[in-house]
């Protein structure tokens, strides 16, 4: 009976000393409830620079807290953030373990004012301790990351009722307000119909979502009222970029959320897209629908997007994989599988206003795509680079706003500067400007496509080991040092988007190049013929024949081995070429080695002979009008634009 006594008795001193301690945490609740918070408000504060104060702060029987009276400030008195009063019910379990979960959260009166300079917003807004997941050593802190999804996703399934919400800011004369009377969550469903203000200009737009605890999942919808589209805020403002659309998606799902890894998917999704911006182009760009799909994989050493991710535009589908591994070992793998698609789906679902000179064309029959990219970063020569776009069965059944087959018959190219059209020249050979392929020197054709592209005649206008040259050395000096264009590419640039500027024109340009070369819809020789006739060759300087005449007074066949290279090394650098040669006539150091160099190539391609390579020399017969504005650094004078004038027609 003595064992049973002593138990029981033990077990009455736990249970007193429990509810001792109990009573005790309950009577000093209030004390250090005040004290954990205050210790975070002095964390984020010495990290931050924002002072927060409250008013009071409690709790109202054993699991609801209350809070009045918030404000929070920047210290340079620009951002202001208040919350007139917040009740939050919590788990009594939560509270037992120290955690704060919150079912039920009640913010009445919630203002947050930001005045400051947009850029500085943007600067400032890492100092907000919200994303520093970046680390020398680690690629991302996936503890942090975990713990900030589940407690997102936790508190977004939470009862939520949020009134009287106002976001306003303000920058200079432009003032942006957000608000709403109540916003709603209620077992994982939320929603909530905004007012946003502009200026003078105001939209409706309603946000509804669904978020499960359990799965790790969020999702977001937003519309625009009936009667217009959603016009997103502040971005005009800040970057002049006018964007809307009629409904936008997001959902995340968190599939693994471990301390140190992660994996997530992540989609989105837009409808009725509008984008219009100077640098994307001229006209506005229109996308019906676009979207995709991601599969993130996060550790302390990578981050990846998995095979059977994609991005969707329009009816166009592309897979694509992604591995970026940590700074110690700093690599990069993109690859897009080998896959066939109906051409009609490429080609129709390119954004209207984007891709103009592509607008309306009609195709038929399949293509395949395939890109391959592994980049070591310490060891840029390293880099593998494979991509092909291939025809099955492909067909023009009928050109759009452009008939690239037109090239082979007489037409104007406009040359244009700044977006001003500065000369009209005839691609026309019965003109006395114009210059037929085999009246220039064998020595200028051969330097040219040495220098320029030396695979012409043996690609299908795109050299894909002079790509990954230049893309090494890019990678190599840190700076676009070089490009990788082809002469077809040139051309197509030259006559169809010299005027583009938007950020796509390398994608349109591909195309083009692609449609011709692989439907031969022009010769390789027309190509040159084209290209020899309308390239820039100096200030006002354009085609062959008035390069020649400008530079040495001469016809295109009767150039010697040294004036052809000099043109040739004129061509990468139209407007940059004075000061190349002395007073004397004698090239530099540098750019008569460049002469040497592509003479060499020429020598072990048996274009010229030993003999011709051995009498090479860094001295030039300049015309007068060359001369003045090569060794003088001056504008050509009153004289040599009168000769061009003559030789322009």
């Amino acid at each position: 009976m003595q064992p049973s006594f002593k138990k029981r008795k033990l077990l009455i001193i736990i249970i007193v000393a429990a509810i001792g301690i109990f009573s005790i945490l309950f009577l000093l609740r209030n004390p250090l409830l005040r004290l954990v918070v205050n210790r975070k408000i002095s964390t984020i504060a010495a990290s931050t620079g924002y002072s927060i104060h409250y008013k009071s702060l409690g709790f109202k029987g054993i699991r609801n807290v209350k809070m009045e009276g918030i404000v929070v400030n920047s210290n340079d008195s620009l951002k202001y953030f208040s919350i007139g009063k917040v009740n939050m019910q919590l788990s009594f379990w939560d509270l037992v373990r120290l955690k704060a979960n919150p079912k039920k959260i009640h913010v009445d009166t919630l203002i947050v004012k930001v005045k400051t300079a947009a850029s500085n917003l943007l600067k400032q807004s890492d100092s907000l301790g919200v994303l520093p997941f970046i680390q020398s050593d680690e690629l991302v802190q996936t503890r942090r990351v975990s713990r900030i999804i589940k407690a997102f996703i936790g508190v977004s399934t939470a009862e939520i009722e949020v009134k009287n919400l106002l976001i306003k800011f303000s920058k200079d004369e432009y003032t942006l307000r957000i608000e709403t009377p109540i916003f709603l969550s209620e077992k994982g469903l939320f929603k909530s119909t905004l007012s946003i203000t502009e200026n003078n200009h105001s939209q409706i737009l309603s946000i509804n979502g669904n978020a499960i605890k359990a799965s790790n999942y969020i999702d977001v919808s937003i519309r625009g009222s009936e009667i217009g589209k959603v016009k997103l805020p502040l971005i005009e403002n800040m970057y002049d970029l006018k964007c809307q659309f009629d409904s936008l998606q997001f959902a995340l799902k968190g599939n693994e959320l471990y301390t140190d890894s992660i994996s997530l998917t992540v989609s989105s999704g837009v409808f009725g897209l509008e984008t219009d911006h100077r640098h994307l182009s001229d006209k506005t760009v229109i996308v019906d629908k676009a979207s995709f799909k991601l599969g993130f994989g996060f550790s302390n050493q990578y981050i990846t997007i998995d095979s059977l991710s994609y991005f969707n535009l329009n009816s166009f589908k592309l897979p694509i994989s992604i591995v970026l591994t940590n700074k110690r070992k700093p690599r990069a793998i993109v690859k897009s599988e080998n896959r066939r698609f109906l051409a009609s789906s490429l080609f129709e679902s390119l954004p209207r206003g984007l891709f103009n000179t592509l607008q309306g064309i009609r195709v038929k029959g399949e293509m395949e795509f395939g890109l391959f990219v592994d980049l070591d970063l310490a060891n840029p020569d390293s880099l593998k680079f494979d991509i092909n776009l291939n025809p099955h069965n492909f067909g023009i059944n009928a050109f759009g706003s452009e008939n690239f087959y037109a090239l082979n018959d007489t037409f104007t190219y406009v040359a244009y500067e700044n977006g001003i059209a500065i000369r009209h020249i005839a691609i026309d050979s019965t003109r006395k400007s114009f210059a037929r392929l085999h009246s220039i020197s064998p020595n200028l054709m051969n330097a040219i496509v040495t220098s320029e592209d030396g695979g012409f005649f043996f690609h299908k206008g795109f050299d894909f080991d002079g790509i990954r040259y230049a893309m090494v050395q890019n990678l190599t000096t840190k700076r676009f040092a070089r490009g990788g264009s082809t002469i077809t590419q040139q051309l197509v640039k030259n006559v169809y988007l010299s005027r583009s500027k938007n950020i796509m024109r390398k994608a349109e340009e591909a195309l083009i190049v692609w449609l011709i070369e692989t439907q031969r819809l022009v010769t390789k020789r027309r190509i040159l013929e084209i290209y020899f006739n309308i390239i820039e060759w100096g200030p006002n300087v354009y085609g062959v024949n008035e390069a020649c005449r400008f530079y040495f007074d001469k016809l295109p066949s009767d150039l010697t081995l040294n004036e052809a290279l000099f043109l040739t090394s004129v061509v990468p650098r139209p407007k940059s070429i004075h000061s190349s040669v002395d007073a004397e006539g004698y090239l530099t150091p540098f750019l008569f080695e460049n002469h040497l160099r592509i003479a060499r190539i020429m020598l072990q391609r048996q274009m010229i002979s030993q003999e011709e390579f051995d009498i090479l020399a860094p001295k030039l017969h300049l015309s007068q009008a060359a001369s003045e504005y090569l060794i003088r650094k001056g504008n050509m004078t009153e004289e040599s634009d009168v000769m061009l004038e003559e030789w322009s027609d």
